[in-house]
């Protein structure tokens, strides 16, 4: 991340990239969100999703859901034991390409936010 008053956030400046004006815009530039700087390429954004999906899979998130209704913690467990080895593979091979997985995840994100869980 550049922040200001560093040397990367100079350059990444002069690259293109918009300084967040606000304490709102520094608060949604975190991993959840889509930020993609102007000089990332088509294929490094489709990786850097990719990489961030397959996290879900293969990191211990879990153990946030601790609070939640039990049959959101075994739906999401379920979930990560399917997906693990299509995430392995994927981080494996490189493979962005296609990433269903992630409109899948962002529309049951919007579902579960409906529910005001």
């Amino acid at each position: 991340m550049p922040y200001p008053g560093t040397k990367l956030c100079d350059l990444a400046v002069t690259y293109g990239f918009k300084v967040p004006q606000t304490l709102e815009q520094w608060r949604d530039m975190d991993q959840e969100t889509n930020i993609y700087q102007p000089w990332y390429t088509p294929q490094y954004n489709q990786y850097i999703e990719m990489l961030r999906v397959a996290s879900y899979a293969l990191s211990n998130w879990e153990t946030f859901l601790a609070g939640y209704p039990r049959w959101l913690r075994l739906f999401f467990n379920a979930a990560k034991l399917a997906y693990r080895p299509i995430a392995e593979a994927r981080i494996r091979l490189g493979w962005a390409g296609c990433l269903v997985e992630g409109a899948m995840m962002k529309f049951i994100y919007r579902k579960l936010g409906n529910l005001n869980i």
